[in-house]
């Protein structure tokens, strides 16, 4: 049968038990754990509390996270009501730091 790895990118804010994205998540990994495929989640920041929860529940996903992110909080002083659609550079910017770690462990084969 052959082994399939899939990479779950999702913002440390969303993995959360309650939320739209962390319930999708709970569903996808006990499908994943059925048919024995692996699963790496990819984060933009360390896990919050509730995050810490929700990797403590599926110990067969593995967790990657940039080592040192940058902060991304009051990143736009855009005050207008379009201001939480402006991306995040920060936000990205940690993603592609988290990317650049699992091309890396890819490589090598660390995963």
């Amino acid at each position: 049968m052959k082994q399939n790895h899939i990479f779950f990118l999702i913002s440390d804010q969303h993995f959360i038990p309650t939320g739209g994205i962390g319930s999708f998540f709970r569903g996808f990994q006990r499908m994943a754990d059925h048919f024995g495929w692996q699963v790496t989640v990819v984060l933009d920041k360390p896990l919050r509390k509730h995050g810490e929860e929700m990797k403590r529940a599926h110990p067969t996903a593995a967790y990657i996270l940039p080592e040192a992110p940058i902060k991304d909080t009051g990143y736009n002083p855009d005050t207008s009501q379009y201001a939480q659609e402006i991306p995040n550079r920060f936000k990205t910017a940690n993603f592609v730091t988290t990317l650049q770690l699992v091309l890396e462990n890819l490589s090598r084969r660390t995963f």
